[in-house]
């Protein structure tokens, strides 16, 4: 689910409160986060976007309420105890989630970024490595962006 409502995000919490464990990803750009990953399993995902380059505005949320509403519910999520993954989630999300909406993440149970390079500390530890280490897609990140590799944010 990719382009929801509040009402989507709402019917949603259901299967996210009902996951033994929550894999959680943010985007950022422009100084701001962009959106937010939630699966709560292999097959089922949501997607809460905050911007939307195709608007004038820039938002993907028609008013300030209806942005004010949806971080409400990614709080939710958040603050819930669900066991919670995720890749580089306390050197760089949980930074975003304090630093920009005041969220404190709770029960952060694995970061695959800590856990590879706790097994493995003379490898590289970057998500284009470990993608292409431990899966068959290979450096994925470059499919779209012909030789781009620099990820820059503040």
């Amino acid at each position: 689910l990719i382009n929801p409502t509040l009402q989507d995000i709402r019917e949603y919490l259901p299967r996210i409160f009902a996951s033994d464990l929550l894999s959680v990803d943010i985007e950022t750009g422009w100084g701001q986060i962009t959106c937010i990953g939630f699966a709560p399993d292999q097959e089922h995902s949501i997607v809460i976007p905050f911007m939307d380059k195709r608007m004038i505005t820039r938002n993907y949320w028609a008013t300030p309420e209806d942005e004010v509403e949806a971080i409400k519910l990614v709080r939710e999520i958040m603050h819930s105890p669900v066991p919670k993954l995720g890749q580089n989630f306390a050197g760089y999300d949980a930074f975003w989630f304090l630093k920009k909406w005041k969220i404190k993440p709770m029960n952060l149970l694995h970061d695959t970024r800590l856990l590879h390079h706790a097994l493995f500390p003379e490898l590289p530890k970057d998500l284009e490595f470990m993608g292409a280490s431990y899966t068959q897609q290979g450096p994925w990140k470059l499919w779209g962006n012909a030789g781009q590799r620099d990820k820059r944010d503040d």
